[in-house]
């Protein structure tokens, strides 16, 4: 990610940044210009560059794209809020197509726009360069005079698009249960073919998703203990619908510029203080104003998250969580699946340790990754310790899914490297999740206000934790629908983790 600020004055500015990236994206020449006093809207010009690109039209039929916001704060020292775009006054750069999501205003019922996403016109492959990209921000909605001294930041994260389409939930396993996703108890595979309600659990299905009935897990699903049948309601997203996913797990460079956009109250709420602990290299420096953060290796996925974190951070990015069942879709993507398979399409992974060069830095590689068996980060391989965010892609031998353990559209270490937050079905806060995303702004405690679900009266939260971790010793718990910690909220799991990370994303439109 990228973090610049410009600074504005009665219709001059000037432009400072600083290099605050993960994986490569890069936004350089941020400008203010064109200021209409009338509709009271500015174009937010900047150029955008990230390597390893690549749109298709056959196959996965599918791309990858950066989601771009932007926010502003009253100089010198007001608190920050997001920028509300207008959807006139896009520019693309040639070769590029800009997309903006319509949100809606809880408060007005009004449309709005949060944020666009960036990417490829055409069909291609490797590193893009845009320049002249342009945003219309409508800082008259955001209430801010002509005049008004502002600051304003933009931020990009990488993004992987999965198309429209069925696919399956769980694997057809039949040995090493750990709550794998069912058809009716009969331990085959379950048919995802639309968005529209359907029953999960229960003791006379019809047609109904089960897990095995829980075998396996360290805390079953409501359903499978109580052996009740409930709705899964339409409005859960359940991975049919096209949707957006972060191609990477949440870096410590993204989550340090979350923390540094923060009021005090909220940054102390959302700032695990485990600096030296698991890899954790963000830090909390105190000056004469405020608490400012420092991370020293930006790259490395960032660990000690909990819901609340996870949430907050969506809800600030104008994303959404996503539900396991899009986890599944993301890695699996429309193949029938094979039993105990990881991310990269097979049930063989390599296990032998690995060595790497220029540790916690954006060339960060192994240099002896495994050849023909599927890459992952845990702990046969890496020892119990991080290895930063695409690291896999960047040291595989071939360019192919087992080599780099990239998932059926491309979006990486899916299997292994942090367990990743998701929203559970096997909990009622988890099914209660409806997926709409965050308006970019949280409430004074620095929680979401996005209307997600969070600790019920029970105690549970709508948490899974999916896809295994550098401290597994099981090669199954990396497995694409091992569900071991797939109803883990229903233990109340507030509490942060080292080896818990998030993947956030949001609907296509």
């Amino acid at each position: 990610m990228k973090l610049l600020t410009a600074i504005l004055l009665a219709g001059i500015f000037n432009c400072a940044w600083n290099d605050t990236h993960a994986n490569n994206v890069q936004i350089a020449n941020l400008v203010l210009t064109g200021q209409d006093t009338v509709n009271n809207t500015y174009q937010i010009q900047f150029d955008l560059t990230w390597e390893n690109s690549w749109r298709t039209s056959t196959f996965e039929s599918n791309w990858d794209a950066v989601w771009v916001f932007a926010k502003y704060r009253l100089a010198p020292a007001g608190d920050w809020h997001h920028c509300m775009l207008d959807t006139s006054g896009t520019v693309a750069a040639s070769g590029s197509t800009v997309s903006l999501p319509e949100d809606m205003d809880v408060v007005t019922s009004l449309p709005i726009w949060l944020g666009a996403f960036v990417y490829r016109e055409s069909d291609g492959i490797g590193d893009v360069s845009y320049t002249g990209l342009e945003l219309r921000w409508n800082y008259g909605a955001n209430g801010i005079d002509d005049f008004d001294v502002v600051d304003i930041s933009m931020f990009a994260i990488e993004m992987v698009y999965i198309p429209e389409g069925p696919f399956y939930l769980g694997d057809g396993s039949v040995s090493n249960i750990e709550g794998q996703f069912d058809h009716e108890f009969s331990g085959n595979p379950y048919f995802v073919a639309s968005e529209a309600a359907f029953d999960v659990g229960g003791n006379a299905p019809a047609n109904q998703l089960t897990t095995n009935n829980g075998t396996g897990m360290s805390i079953p699903d409501d359903f499978a203990v109580d052996l009740m049948t409930y709705v899964v309601p339409a409005e859960y997203p359940k991975g049919y619908a096209a949707f957006y996913i972060m191609k990477y797990e949440m870096s410590q460079g993204q989550y340090t510029d979350f923390l540094n956009h923060l009021t005090q109250q909220q940054a102390s709420n959302r700032y695990a203080d485990e600096y030296g602990n698991a890899r954790y290299t963000i830090d909390s420096i105190s000056t004469l104003q405020e608490n400012t953060y420092a991370v020293t290796a930006p790259d490395w996925p960032c660990g000690w998250l909990n819901w609340d974190d996870a949430s907050a951070y969506a809800d600030w990015a104008a994303l959404r969580p996503l539900t396991e069942l899009e986890y599944e879709k993301a890695a699996r993507g429309p193949l029938s699946p094979a039993t105990h398979e990881f991310a990269w399409g097979t049930p063989f992974i390599h296990t032998s340790g690995y060595a790497t060069i220029n540790d916690s830095s954006a060339t960060e590689v192994i240099t002896n990754p495994g050849s023909g068996t599927g890459n992952a980060n845990f702990f046969p391989t890496g020892g119990g310790v991080l290895y930063r965010c695409g690291i896999f892609a960047a040291s595989a031998l071939s360019p192919v899914r087992d080599e780099t353990g990239s998932s059926y559209y491309g979006v990486m270490e899916m299997s292994g490297n942090l367990m990743e937050i998701y929203v559970t079905i096997g909990s009622a806060a988890g099914r209660q999740f409806v997926g709409v995303s965050g308006d970019g702004e949280l409430d004074m405690a620095g929680d979401d206000d996005a209307g997600w679900p969070g600790e019920d009266g029970t105690g549970a939260t709508p948490v899974a934790w999916r896809g295994g971790s550098y401290n597994d010793n099981i090669p199954r718990r990396l497995e694409t629908s091992n569900r071991l910690n797939g109803a883990a909220g229903n233990a109340g799991v507030l509490a942060r983790g080292a080896n818990v990370s998030v993947r956030l994303g949001r609907a296509s439109q």
